[in-house]
């Protein structure tokens, strides 16, 4: 009998052949298919939802029962990482993450970009007369352009050929007066660069003209590490249980940003040989893995990177399909669990420069926050969790078609819902404006319990009430006929705002001001955007700030790497910032524990 087991994946109708004791997840993975899978399939998510076409099912754990209703199991609905391939099996994959929710951000409206041209593109006639032929290569270049620095071997090796082939008439490209390329002909119109938002969950990808300064076109998709684990944590732990899987992750991303960066260069007939310099930001987790180094040492004490300070190299070493003169520049990190891109947000967001104090949050699983006063600035990361971004929600979902977006309740229950489309989840927004409407209509008290009947208000109409219905492990409340709120979510919303404000009033004190001081809160991400100000301050994960100091400034990040992409001197800002930001460990801090216990409460 075979060791090898076959089976195809729907809507796609890709089969592929995979070992035997390989679980459906397993076998998506190896066939470049997302689904989802916060936890790293171990079981403790309900995510990875599939649904069974043809074959024996065998499933190796039990975890599908607590997720799955009887209902929805004999409706063939499994979970994927608990069930091994048998051959000729048939998958759909019935909740596959859809990228139509996602966007990139206009960044030249979100910040004012002062171009300043790193790339230097230069078409020159490098003949010289007879008495000067026995030069070098090299002295013809410096004779014109004496301010570049010499250029390192493989570009060396290059110029003899190229010059000799172009007669001598060549365009020479330098980066920041480094000298990186040669090219025969005349090519200084062709100079373009990439600048890269990887995040934990999306990656974004902006592309510039770098004669000009302007932003040709933006494109974001979903991170392919996904289903290898929603959170940092789960994917260090991926990572550190064989050595084939940092690369299996590493490839994920590389595989991602290529894909962005082929849709970006075919819609505007770019050749990929005209790109030359990408400025990248992340978390410390993603940037580590997109370098294929093992992250392992930032997830145990003392939490440390194998690197903090800017890194440069070419970008073709990390697997990006781009040729050798392409120089990547990963901006620098701050600590095991600030990174460069909560720099670069600071940077997008002039923390830097001198004002009144203000706060700055990209809210999600890590829960970045940083903090801008009298010329200081702090940082800490607060270890949200994912509920924010649809983990460990009943029905939670990420941010795409057939989300709940936004939740009103008035006389009845009001939804939006990304792309028109039938509800089949609600995403963080919507997960936020139910709990703070529920609150406003008395629905759930301020400890975070989700009224009885017996206890609700008198004032709630029928419809409300109706809404109210009895579940497996206690009352639900049905935002629609199929999706609805329990118990268990409240508390998972109750966790990580909790853990988000006690970040905030930890840093606050660090600065000695309270939260009346606070001239402006923004909120970064492309999360932020969606988010309402009166939610955030209802659940309590901001304090009591007041409607209009709230602002959201979208990507940030995005717009902070492509400051850099684009002026040396903020190049040089972010160097500086991830020096000055005072990075401060939530975990050590006496009164963090306080702080969370009363930040729980709403």
């Amino acid at each position: 009998m075979s060791d090898e087991r076959k089976i195809t994946f729907f809507p796609q109708e890709q089969t592929i052949s995979v070992p035997a004791g390989c679980t459906v997840l397993e076998a998506a993975q190896r066939a470049g298919l997302v689904i989802d899978s916060l936890c790293g399939g171990k079981g403790r998510c309900g995510k990875c939802v599939v649904k069974m076409l043809a074959g024996e099912v065998r499933e190796f754990k039990d975890m599908g029962k607590k997720f799955l209703s009887a209902e929805e199991s004999s409706k063939n609905l499994r979970l994927a990482c608990t069930i091994c391939v048998e051959d000729g099996m048939e998958v759909m994959i019935s909740r596959e993450p859809s990228n139509s929710g996602i966007k990139g951000k206009e960044i030249d409206k979100i910040v004012p970009i002062d171009f300043v041209k790193r790339i230097n593109k230069r078409y020159l006639n490098l003949k010289t007369n007879s008495g000067q032929n026995q030069i070098s290569d090299w002295e013809r270049i410096t004779h014109v352009l004496p301010d570049l620095k010499q250029p390192d071997l493989k570009t060396l090796k290059k110029i003899s050929v190229l010059m000799r082939k172009s007669e001598f008439k060549a365009t020479l490209t330098s980066l920041d007066n480094e000298f990186i390329s040669i090219e025969p002909g005349d090519t200084e119109n062709k100079n373009y660069g990439l600048a890269v938002d990887l995040g934990t969950t999306t990656v974004a990808v902006y592309l510039a003209d770098l004669n000009t300064g302007q932003i040709l076109d933006t494109g974001a998709a979903l991170n392919e590490q996904s289903s290898y684990g929603a959170d940092v944590v789960s994917r260090i732990s991926y990572a550190d249980e064989q050595p084939k899987r940092l690369a299996i992750l590493q490839k994920a991303v590389a595989n991602t940003i290529n894909e962005l960066l082929y849709k970006l260069l075919t819609k505007h007939s770019i050749d990929r040989k005209s790109i030359y310099l990408i400025t990248l930001v992340g978390n410390p987790t993603m940037t580590h893995l997109f370098l294929g180094i093992n992250p392992q040492g930032l997830s145990v004490f003392p939490f440390t990177p194998v690197f903090a300070g800017s890194y440069n190299l070419r970008a073709c070493e990390t697997g990006l399909v781009l040729p050798s003169q392409a120089k990547l520049e990963i901006l620098p990190l701050v600590s095991a669990y600030v990174g460069a891109d909560t720099v670069a947000s600071a940077l997008a967001a002039d923390l830097d420069q001198k004002g009144p104090p203000r706060l700055l949050l990209d809210i999600g699983t890590n829960g970045e926050v940083a903090l801008a006063c009298n010329g200081n600035i702090w940082a800490c990361s607060t270890a949200a969790g994912p509920a924010l971004e649809g983990g460990a929600i009943k029905f939670g979902m990420r941010a795409v078609r057939g989300a709940i977006s936004e939740v009103n309740i008035t006389d009845d229950v009001e939804i939006s819902i990304i792309g028109n489309h039938t509800a089949r989840g609600l995403c963080g927004s919507g997960l936020l404006d139910a709990v703070a409407q529920m609150l406003g209509s008395g629905l759930i008290s301020k400890t975070g319990r989700l009224k009885d009947f017996q206890s609700l208000p008198e004032e709630l109409t029928p419809a409300i009430r109706r809404r109210l219905t009895p579940g497996e492990t206690g009352h639900i409340f049905h935002l629609t006929p199929d999706v609805y709120l329990t118990q268990g979510d409240i508390n998972q919303l109750q966790l990580a705002k909790g853990a988000m404000r006690a970040g905030i009033e930890i840093l606050m004190a660090e600065a000695g001001i309270t939260f009346d001081d606070v001239e402006e809160v923004l909120l970064a991400g492309a999360f932020g955007t969606s988010l309402r100000a009166d939610s955030l301050v209802t659940v309590g994960l901001l304090p009591p700030f007041p409607q209009q100091k709230i602002k959201a400034i979208g990507n940030a990040a995005g717009a902070g790497a492509l400051l850099c992409l684009l002026s040396k001197g903020h190049h040089q800002r972010a160097v500086n910032l991830a020096k000055e930001i005072k990075y401060v460990e939530l975990s050590l801090q006496n009164d963090f524990q306080d702080r969370f216990m009363k930040g729980i409460k709403f």
